[in-house]
């Protein structure tokens, strides 16, 4: 395994996680097989094969450092610390993390819920990396918009993409993934708010659609630093991160899902909670017609969207 330290390329880690399963089947038969010296084998297989899994994770972290995940929006450590907070994570909660990166996020919800995280992530070098340490997470595949499970989550945290409305898009249907009384806890580009002369009207009306959504909600909404994500800025160009930094401007939003309506709720609440259920289906509504409408005018969007599957 000496040239893995080196990395050559991504393939070399789908080699290592076989030579990893190996290894540890190779134990376990041995054992079986070999009751005498069975448990000295077995030991002695695992801490190969843990020696393997190490290997592994430090060269797929080589290999994002490097800046090759394209596509990749690390989120910082002091942002990871404010969402555990927002998010008030109890101890066996089921907790989502829908764009996990490398785990920056969902790693401290793990140690708050003691349970482990579904986490998503479309990049390849990425996913592999949950795919070492399932006692922390379950990873549920690459693509969050195909993924459905309806009211499943006490907690979600989100960075979620920005491009094309993304981050709208994600937070909607992070939304549906909720428990009722259930909190969402998602990073947000500042363009989310922000019209132009010349936007389309389908654009526009996401925009406003969404406003009234959180309106709707009472979500709480707050600034985030300037250059929050500017790494080169705030920690310099040798810091991990530095390939991914970006001078765009974020916030915070905190969004807490309602319980179901209840005949004991006042006439005030009850009527809440139906408007809040009409400001979902009409966001949701109208931001279907703009990504219908997006996807085919931005031949970029298509691309960017292929690449990711």
């Amino acid at each position: 395994m000496g040239n893995l330290m080196g990395f050559s390329g991504i393939s070399t880690i789908g080699h290592t996680l076989k030579a990893f399963r190996q290894v540890a089947f190779s134990g376990r038969r041995y054992h079986a097989r070999n009751a005498a010296h069975g448990k000295k084998v077995y030991e002695t297989q695992k801490a190969d094969g843990e020696e393997l899994r190490a290997q592994a994770v430090k060269a797929l972290e080589e290999f994002i450092q490097k800046g090759y995940a394209k596509g990749y929006n690390p989120t910082p450590e002091n942002l990871v610390q404010l969402l555990i907070e927002k998010a008030d994570i109890q101890p066996g909660m089921r907790v989502l993390e829908p764009s996990a990166g490398k785990g920056n996020i969902a790693s401290p919800a793990f140690k708050r819920s003691h349970r482990a995280v579904t986490v998503i992530e479309p990049i390849a070098a990425m996913a592999k990396l949950f795919k070492f340490k399932t006692h922390a997470y379950h990873y549920a595949g690459s693509n969050f918009m195909q993924f459905w499970d309806k009211g499943h989550y006490d907690r979600i945290l989100m960075n979620p993409p920005f491009e094309c409305r993304q981050d709208i898009q994600h937070i909607v249907h992070a939304y549906q993934m909720l428990k009722n009384g259930g909190r969402l806890v998602s990073i947000l580009s500042e363009n989310a708010f922000v019209t132009h002369p010349g936007d389309t009207d389908d654009y526009v009306a996401v925009i406003h659609a969404f406003e009234q959504w959180l309106q709707t909600l009472g979500a709480d909404i707050m600034a985030l630093p300037k250059g929050a994500f500017d790494y080169v800025s705030i920690y310099g160009p040798e810091h991990p991160d530095a390939p991914y930094s970006t001078p765009i401007g974020t916030c915070l939003i905190v969004v807490n899902k309602p319980k179901a309506l209840n005949p004991s709720d006042s006439v005030e609440e009850a009527q809440r909670k139906r408007q809040i259920h009409q400001a979902t289906c009409e966001l949701d509504k109208v931001f279907k017609h703009y990504w219908f409408n997006e996807l085919k005018r931005n031949p970029t969007l298509r691309k960017m969207l292929s690449e990711k599957q």
